[in-house]
């Protein structure tokens, strides 16, 4: 099988800057795009992400691109013969790495005091899909005209039971004066066939896209900037970052 993706980080038609970065394997966008193909024979690990500065704090922005800097450097030393147990020790030791690593940039940087990032990420690593999630950017399947939310947001309202909590307030990131960080990594059950889509993306999307309207454009094979042209045609009221994969024989 063959894996088709293309990328698109958009600052919306509100903010004044992007806070927003995608991670294609070593590429980091920002304010732009890109695309790339990839078989997934199991020959190499492939991992694709988007983080999200958080919106309202210092340096979203330096959050966002340290940490997926820094998740570019870990992922491409990965080696390719890990069970999924040793993958699962990984990458929470990579959580930890990540999350010290803002933090003591934060003490070492007043300017940079209180700034955080989520990431959601997808890793194709042997003939397995791993799901990987921290904060509230989202990951999801696309399959037989069925689009499914795999990640589960860490928001406060959700770690609380509590619908009346605003929903853009994280329990669970990296950095932002967080005592502890911890991530989902999962695998994905029933993987990846011919005809499914995977797609990442920032709140910047959900919040302006109904999922009927994204499970739309999958059906369509709908490209990255086609997800960011109806988000901001509904308001763009944050920066809006989108991966599209789509799978192929």
């Amino acid at each position: 099988m063959k894996l088709l993706f293309t990328a698109e980080s958009h600052i919306g038609r509100k903010r004044q800057r992007n806070e927003d970065m995608i991670l294609l394997n070593s590429t980091l966008i920002r304010n732009g795009s890109g695309s790339d193909n990839r078989l997934l024979d199991g020959s190499k690990p492939c991992f694709l992400a988007v983080a999200d500065g958080l919106g309202g704090h210092n340096a979203g922005d330096v959050a966002s691109t340290e940490v997926t800097q820094k998740f570019a450097e870990l992922t491409a030393m990965l080696p390719t013969d890990l069970t999924q147990g040793e993958l699962e020790n990984r990458f929470a030791e990579f959580t930890y790495i990540v999350h010290h690593h803002l933090m003591t940039l934060m003490q070492n940087h007043k300017p940079y005091m209180g700034m955080g990032s989520t990431l959601v990420g997808v890793l194709f690593y042997g003939e397995s899909v791993y799901s990987y999630n921290v904060g509230d950017s989202r990951l999801y399947r696309f399959r037989d005209g069925r689009l499914t939310q795999i990640t589960v947001d860490h928001s406060l309202a959700n770690a609380m039971k509590n619908p009346t909590i605003a929903t853009n307030i994280l329990a669970n990131c990296f950095g932002a004066g967080m005592q502890d960080v911890y991530c989902e990594f999962n695998l994905l059950k029933g993987g990846v066939v011919a005809g499914d889509a995977l797609l990442l993306c920032s709140d910047g999307l959900t919040d302006m896209v109904a999922d009927s309207e994204l499970a739309q454009l999958c059906k369509e094979n709908a490209q990255a900037n086609d997800f960011v042209r109806l988000a901001n045609d509904n308001g763009g009221r944050d920066n809006i970052s989108v991966i599209v994969a789509y799978v192929t024989e």
